[in-house]
């Protein structure tokens, strides 16, 4: 029963986060200026965006059931990915811990830069995206079989 729920869940999950990677991707290409102004904007505060905490903490939330999850039935592929969302939400955190130390460094970088590191995270997103969709494909696959 644990298992036919887990790929339900990891059949949702991937198709979710897939769509949100894409959106994401062409929301940091078309929406460069949008963003930078809220970066630069939230600099001045000596805490992290809200928006960052945020989207940390529903990952999470959503990456621990993951994590569970990849052992009913035993799966590599859904193991390895919950351990990397598990390893990029730590390396986030960490840049949100340090905040007092990064937030200088985003100040003092030319809008131009800024921008250039948003597009390079939005082909990131949309690579990412892209991925999720192969994933969710795999799953669909085994399905039918």
């Amino acid at each position: 029963m644990l298992s036919a729920y887990s790929v339900k869940w990891f059949t949702v999950y991937y198709l979710s986060l897939g769509l949100l990677g894409l959106y994401g991707g062409l929301y940091c290409f078309y929406q460069t200026q949008k963003i930078a102004s809220y970066l630069l904007e939230r600099t001045s505060p000596d805490t992290p965006p809200p928006r960052f905490r945020t989207f940390l903490r529903y990952f999470l939330a959503f990456t621990l059931p993951n994590l569970l999850l990849s052992f009913f039935p035993f799966s590599l592929i859904e193991l390895a990915f919950s351990l990397w969302c598990l390893f990029m939400i730590y390396l986030a955190g960490s840049l949100l811990v340090r905040w007092d130390a990064i937030q200088p460094l985003i100040s003092e970088q030319p809008i131009s830069q800024i921008k250039q590191y948003i597009r390079i995270t939005g082909a990131i997103m949309l690579s990412l995206g892209g991925f999720m969709f192969l994933l969710f494909y795999r799953i669909v696959q085994n399905l039918g079989k």
